[in-house]
C-alpha cells in the first residue's frame, strides 16, 4: 500500500472505511438479531408460561368460590362444574405448552403433580353436589314433615279444646279439668315442636351438633308428655288425632335425624374438598409465584440484555472511530507528507534555490513527480550554466564587436565589406546562442507541463478525496440525527411511561376507596344482622308471652267452666283471648321465619362483603405491584434515553471530526491547485521567453540583411 498510487490509496482507504462500517453494521445487526431472538424466545416461550399460571390460578380461584356455594343450589353446582371444565382447559393448554418447551424443569413438575390433586377435587365436588342435593331433598321431606307435625298437633289442639267445651256444657268437671290439661299438654308439645324445628334450623345452617342433641332431648321428653297425655284421652276422635300426630312428630324426628347424618356427610366431604382444595391451591400458587419468577427473570434478563447490547454497540462503535481515524490520518499523512515536501521544494525551485535536494523517493505519482521535479531542476541548473556560460560568450563577442565596430569607424571606407562580414558573423553567433536558449526553454517547458501535470492528478486526487471525506461526513451527520431522533423518542417513551404510572396510582387511589366503602357496607351488614338477632330475641319473647297468655287463656276458660253459667262470659272472654294468643304465636312464628331468612342473607351479604374486601384486598396489591414495575420501567426508559443522548453527543462528536478532516482534506487539495497553479505559471513564463527568442530572431535576420 505504501509503494502504490495515490488513487489506489485513497481507494482502498475508501474501502477499509466500508469494510469497517460494514463491520460496524454487522456486529450491531448481529447483537441486534441476538436481542430479537431472545425476545422471540420470550415471547413464545416465557410469557405464554407466565399467562397459563395466572389464568390457572384465577379459573382455580373462581372454581373455589363457586364450589364453596355448590351446596346451597343446583345451579350453583353447575356453575361450579363447568368452572372445573375450565381449570382443566386451562391446564390442559398449559401441559401442551410445556411438552413443547420441556426446558422449564417447575412448569414439567406442576404438569405431573397437578392432575391427582385436581381430579380428587373434582371428585369431591361431584360427591359434595351429589351429597348438597340429597341434603336439600332431606331438608325439604323434613320441613314438610315438621309442617305436617305441627297441623297434626293444631288439629289435636283444636279437638281437645272443642272437647273440653262439650264436657264445660255438659258440667262434666272432672273431664273438662282433665282435657283442659290435656290441652295445655297438646299446646306444650305444639310449642317444643316448634323449638325443635328452630334448633333444626341451626343444625341446618350451622350443623351444630348441640343443638341436634338439645332436639333429641326435647323430643325425649315430648315422648313423656306424650305418654301421659295419650292415656287421658278417652274419646276415640281425640285418640285418632292424637295417634297422627304422635306419628307425624316421629316421621319429623326421623326426618331430622336423617337430615342431621346427611349434614355430617356434608361435612365430612366438605373437610376433604377443602384438604384437595388446599392442596390444588398450593400447586396453583406455587406456579403462580413461579410465573411472577419467570416475569421478574424475564424483565431483568432483558434489562441486561438491552444494556449488553447498547454497551457492545457503543465498544464497536468506539472501535469503528478509532479505527477510522488512525486510517484516514495515516492515509492523510501518506499522502500531504511527500507532498508538502515536494511543494516546499517547488517553493525554493521558485525563489531562485536551485542547490536545494529533494530527498523523497517514492513508487506512487508523489515519486514519480519528485523524480520529474529533480530532473527538472537539474536540467534547469545545467542549462542556466549553459545560458550564462554563452551569456559571457556572447559578452566577450559583443566587446569583441565593439572594438571591431571602432575600429571599422576608423577605417568606414575601407571596410565596409569588412564592417558587413563582421555584422554577419556576430549575427550568426547570436543566432547560435539563441538557438540554444531555444533549446533549454522547450526542455525546460517540457519539464515544466510534466511538473503540471503531475500536479493537476495530484489536485484532481485530492480532490476525489474530499468527495470522498464530504460522503463520510453526511454519512456521519444522518448517524447523529438519527441518534438524536432516537433521543427524542426516548423522551417521549419516558413521558408515557410517567403517564402509565400516573393512571396506576389513580387506579390504587380508586381500588383504595372501594375497599373503604366495601369495609363501611359490611360493618352495615353485621350492624343488620345484630339487628336481626334482637328483633329475633324480642320475637321469641312475644312468642314465649303468647304462649303464657294462651295457657293463662285456657286456665280462665276452665275457672269459668267450674263456675257454671255465673262464668259462660268470661269463658267467652279467655276464649278470644286464647285466639288472640295463637293469632299472635301463629304470627310470631312467621316473623321468626321471616328474621331468620333476613339473618340467612345477612350471612351470606357479609361473606359476599368479605370476599369482595379480600379481592379488593389482592388486587389493590397487584395495582401496588404494577405501579412499581411502572415507576421501575419508567427509571429504566430514563435510563435508555440518557445513554441514547450519550451516543447522539458522540455521533455528533465524530461529525465535528469529519468535517475536520474534510477542511484538512480541502487545504492540501488548495496547495495541490497552487502547485499546479505555480507550473502554468512558470509554463507561461517560458512561452514569453520563446517569443522574445522569436523577436531576437527576427533581430538577427534583420541584421543579416543589412
Amino acid at each position: 500500500m505504501f509503494t502504490s498510487s495515490i488513487g489506489k490509496k485513497i481507494g482502498s482507504g475508501f474501502a477499509l472505511l466500508l469494510l469497517l462500517a460494514c463491520l460496524a453494521g454487522y456486529l450491531s445487526s448481529a447483537e441486534m438479531r441476538r436481542a430479537a431472538d431472545d425476545s422471540r424466545r420470550v415471547a413464545a416461550e416465557y410469557i405464554p408460561k407466565v399467562k397459563f399460571a395466572l389464568n390457572l390460578g384465577w379459573s382455580l380461584n373462581d372454581a373455589l368460590t363457586r364450589i364453596n356455594e355448590a351446596p346451597g343450589s343446583e345451579q350453583a353446582g353447575q356453575e361450579a362444574l363447568q368452572a372445573l371444565e375450565k381449570v382443566r382447559a386451562d391446564f390442559e393448554k398449559m401441559r401442551e405448552h410445556s411438552i413443547k418447551y420441556p426446558s422449564h424443569v417447575p412448569l414439567v413438575e406442576f404438569v405431573r403433580d397437578f392432575p391427582a390433586p385436581f381430579e380428587a377435587l373434582a371428585a369431591s365436588t361431584r360427591e359434595t353436589i351429589e351429597t348438597g342435593e340429597h341434603t336439600r331433598s332431606v331438608i325439604a321431606r323434613m320441613e314438610g314433615l315438621g309442617a305436617a307435625a305441627l297441623e297434626s298437633l293444631t288439629a289435636l289442639e283444636d279437638l281437645v279444646r272443642e272437647t273440653t267445651r262439650e264436657f264445660v256444657e255438659a258440667g262434666n268437671t272432672a273431664m273438662s279439668l282433665q282435657y283442659a290439661d290435656n290441652q295445655r299438654d297438646a299446646a306444650r308439645l305444639y310449642a317444643m315442636t316448634q323449638e325443635i324445628r328452630l334448633l333444626m334450623k341451626g343444625v341446618i345452617y350451622n350443623n351444630d351438633a348441640a343443638a341436634f342433641a338439645a332436639a333429641e332431648e326435647i323430643f325425649t321428653r315430648m315422648n313423656a308428655l306424650a305418654a301421659t297425655v295419650k292415656g287421658r284421652l278417652v274419646k276415640p276422635a281425640c285418640q285418632e288425632a292424637f295417634a297422627r300426630a304422635e306419628k307425624s312428630m316421629s316421621e319429623y324426628m326421623t326426618g331430622a335425624r336423617e337430615m342431621f347424618a346427611a349434614k355430617g356427610k356434608e361435612a365430612e366431604i366438605s373437610t376433604r374438598l377443602a384438604d384437595h382444595a388446599a392442596a390444588t391451591s398450593r400447586l396453583t400458587h406455587d406456579i403462580g409465584v413461579t410465573g411472577l419468577r419467570i416475569a421478574e427473570g424475564i424483565v431483568n434478563s432483558n434489562y441486561e440484555d438491552l444494556k449488553s447490547t447498547v454497551r457492545n454497540s457503543l465498544i464497536i462503535l468506539a472501535a469503528v472511530l478509532l479505527l477510522g481515524a488512525a486510517l484516514a490520518v495515516g492515509i492523510t499523512r501518506m499522502i500531504t507528507k511527500p507532498l508538502r515536501a515536494t511543494v516546499d521544494f517547488a517553493q525554493g525551485v521558485a525563489a531562485g534555490n536551485l542547490d536545494q535536494e529533494l530527498a523523497l523517493h517514492a513508487r506512487d505519482e508523489t515519486g514519480r513527480l519528485a523524480d520529474a521535479l529533480r530532473s527538472m531542476v537539474g536540467s534547469l541548473r545545467q542549462r542556466l550554466a549553459e545560458v550564462t556560460e554563452q551569456s559571457e560568450q556572447a559578452r566577450r563577442k559583443g566587446e569583441e564587436a565593439r572594438l571591431a565596430l571602432e575600429e571599422a569607424h576608423a577605417a568606414r571606407k575601407a571596410a565596409d565589406s569588412a564592417r558587413r562580414e563582421g555584422i554577419q558573423s556576430a549575427a550568426a553567433r547570436m543566432e547560435d546562442i539563441v538557438r540554444a536558449v531555444s533549446e533549454a526553454s522547450e526542455i525546460l517547458s517540457s519539464r515544466i507541463a510534466g511538473a503540471g501535470a503531475g500536479a493537476e492528478d495530484a489536485a484532481a486526487g485530492m480532490g476525489e478525496t474530499s468527495t470522498a471525506m464530504d460522503e463520510m461526513n453526511a454519512t456521519v451527520s444522518e448517524v447523529a440525527r438519527n441518534a438524536s431522533e432516537t433521543a427524542s423518542f426516548s423522551d417521549r417513551m419516558r413521558s408515557r411511561a410517567h403517564e402509565g404510572a400516573g393512571v396506576v396510582r389513580d387506579a390504587v387511589n380508586g381500588i383504595e376507596k372501594a375497599r373503604n366503602q366495601a369495609s363501611v357496607l359490611k360493618e352495615a351488614m353485621e350492624a343488620l344482622g345484630e339487628q336481626a338477632e334482637g328483633i329475633s330475641r324480642i320475637m321469641t319473647t312475644i312468642s314465649d308471652i303468647a304462649d303464657q297468655t294462651n295457657l293463662l287463656a285456657l286456665n280462665a276458660a276452665i275457672e269459668a267452666a267450674r263456675a257454671g253459667d255465673a262464668g259462660r262470659g268470661f269463658a267467652v272472654v279467655a276464649d278470644e283471648v286464647r285466639k288472640l294468643a295463637e293469632k299472635t304465636m301463629s304470627a310470631t312464628t312467621e316473623v321468626g321465619s321471616a328474621i331468620g331468612d333476613i339473618q340467612k342473607a345477612t350471612g351470606n351479604n357479609i361473606r359476599h362483603v368479605e370476599q369482595t374486601v379480600a379481592m379488593i384486598v389482592s388486587t389493590s396489591t397487584l395495582a401496588d405491584s404494577s405501579g412499581a414495575a411502572l415507576e421501575e420501567i419508567v427509571s429504566m426508559a430514563v435510563e435508555a434515553s440518557d445513554k441514547v443522548r450519550t451516543i447522539a453527543t458522540a455521533a455528533e462528536e465524530q461529525s465535528s471530526a469529519s468535517e475536520e478532516i474534510t477542511r484538512a482534506v480541502g487545504r492540501v487539495n488548495g496547495i495541490s491547485g497552487d502547485v499546479a497553479e505555480a507550473m502554468r505559471e512558470a509554463s507561461r513564463a517560458l512561452e514569453s521567453l520563446a517569443a522574445q527568442e522569436e523577436v531576437l530572431r527576427q533581430l538577427i535576420m534583420e541584421l543579416k540583411q543589412g
